[in-house]
């Protein structure tokens, strides 16, 4: 009896030491994705905070050993330039931009709505269709904006430049990056608010 015991023991044992492991390399990391858009407040009494990183939606500064790092940044705002959006500081990065103004597109009057349909800026649709730049509007229009697509078309150019932002407009910004930013982008921008000497408020987006 004891001999059976021993036998049925050992048999219901021996899965445990046999089964097989898993093996096989580890799961890479999941990658973090760009940031797409956003709105941010920029500051003209923290030189942290007046400039963005348009890779991460970020202000993008660092502090090494007292001074002010900017290689993470596109824009600043009041730093170079009292009330401008300074581009193009960062090496050999160049740049272009185009400012459409304050275009709004107007709702069609319909008795049936039940509720107004207030003006929108044309930044909410505004994007890139077959190497043009467009905006949407009713009854299902597309409308092009020539000199936002002559910056896509041409070749920015190197250098920090300097332009003061309007309240309502919305403008196209094209940034080629060499070395750590590599990378040619456009990207669209919507003035939402400004505080003249305090704050520059943005929506930001890829185009």
């Amino acid at each position: 009896m004891k001999v059976c015991w021993l036998i049925t023991l050992a048999a219901l044992c021996a899965p445990l030491t046999t089964l097989p492991t898993r093996s096989g390399p580890s799961p890479e990391p999941v990658q973090e994705q760009a940031t797409k858009g956003g709105l941010i407040t920029l500051w003209a009494g923290d030189e942290t905070r007046t400039c963005l990183d348009l890779d991460t939606g970020a202000y993008g500064t660092r502090v090494h050993d007292g001074e002010l790092i900017l290689d993470d940044t596109e824009l600043v705002w009041n730093l170079f330039q009292s009330g401008q959006i300074s581009v193009g500081y960062v090496g050999d990065t160049a740049t272009s931009y185009v400012d459409l103004g304050d275009l709004y597109v107007s709702s069609l009057r319909d008795p049936r709505a039940q509720s107004p349909k207030p003006d929108l800026s044309i930044f909410h649709t505004l994007h890139v269709e077959k190497g043009a730049v467009v905006w949407n509007g009713p009854p299902g229009k597309v409308y092009r904006s020539r000199d936002a697509g002559g910056i896509l078309r041409s070749t920015p150019g190197a250098g920090v430049k300097h332009f003061t932002p309007l309240v309502g407009h919305t403008y196209v910004l094209r940034i080629r990056g060499f070395g750590r930013r590599r990378g040619d982008r456009a990207y669209k921008l919507h003035v939402v608010d400004i505080r003249p000497g305090h704050t520059l408020t943005l929506q930001w987006s890829v185009l």
